[in-house]
């Protein structure tokens, strides 16, 4: 499980660009592999490491155009919205689900 904040660098990294190029195998696109996860990026956040193959985002597969864009429209709308999400990534050629969740919020100082 991956644990959220509210961060600055979310409201950032919603349209930000994000290092990561389809992947195709046989002429059939499998996802997208992950480039540079520079510290503090939406990526690292994320716990997505270099080398990754996302295959599908919030739900939707990563293996046609289409689902994919529907996807990364679906992760932006769960960072704005602090919506609960899963990557299903394929690392070391073994599948890892990242469930990514919303951190509580920290309770105010008593005041007073």
């Amino acid at each position: 499980m991956v644990e959220v904040g509210s961060s600055a660098w979310i409201a950032a990294s919603v349209d930000a660009a994000v290092d990561a190029v389809p992947e195709y195998r046989h002429g059939r696109r499998r996802g997208l592999r992950i480039g540079q996860c520079r510290p503090g990026s939406l990526l690292s956040e994320l716990q997505l490491r270099e080398g990754d193959l996302v295959t599908m985002i919030a739900g939707f597969a990563c293996d046609d155009l289409l689902a994919c864009r529907s996807g990364v429209q679906a992760l932006q709308r769960a960072l704005r919205e602090r919506v609960d999400f899963e990557l299903l990534v394929e690392r070391d050629g073994r599948l890892v689900t990242l469930t990514v969740r919303w951190a509580a919020p920290s309770p105010l100082p008593d005041g007073g």
